[in-house]
């Protein structure tokens, strides 16, 4: 991507939407005539109001693929919508929960998406949040929370969370 300047970047965020379609590549043609294709049938469909044949193809595709016993698929049109569809589910079937988050992630602007959250600067004058929500470190090697490095480090992050959970949740 080249900004109005000519100066050129890489770009690896998906943005809103969560749309990676890169920038004039081998595949735009492609990803551009799959969507003027899709236009053509069906611009925009809200699943939860009404039937459409794709939606249906694929959530019996997803049942084929997942677990046995995991047969009810939950669209929807975001991050935020799907972690507050998670924290639902969660509320509506266990009497006891608490949520795991990873620190540095980012889930969303929703109240319940902003609580596992696991960046300080997103939450800033706007509490109360969910209660129950523990952020553990993200295994991320790079940039180590726990200021180790691997291979040395023996996936400290790991045992950490392992320790966690044994003493930190409540059984």
């Amino acid at each position: 991507m080249f900004d109005a300047s000519g100066k050129e970047y890489l770009d690896f965020t998906a943005g809103f939407g969560i749309s990676i379609l890169g920038y004039n590549n081998e595949y735009t043609e492609y990803v551009k005539e799959a969507i003027y294709k899709q236009i053509k049938v069906l611009i925009h469909n809200p699943h939860y109001l009404y039937y459409s044949e794709p939606a249906a193809a694929l959530a019996e595709k997803l049942a084929e693929l997942t677990p046995e016993g995991l047969t009810k698929t939950f669209f929807c049109n975001s991050g935020s919508e799907a972690v507050e569809g998670a924290i639902r589910t969660i509320r509506k079937f266990k009497t006891k929960f608490e949520l795991l988050a990873l620190q540095q992630g980012f889930l969303g602007r929703t109240i319940g998406a902003v609580s596992l959250t696991g960046r300080s600067e997103d939450k800033k004058g706007i509490g109360p949040l969910l209660p129950g929500v523990y952020h553990i470190p993200a295994p991320y090697c790079y940039r180590c929370s726990l200021n180790h490095r691997y291979p040395d480090c023996g996936i400290a992050c790991a045992d950490y969370i392992e320790d966690f959970l044994e003493y930190e949740v409540r059984p």
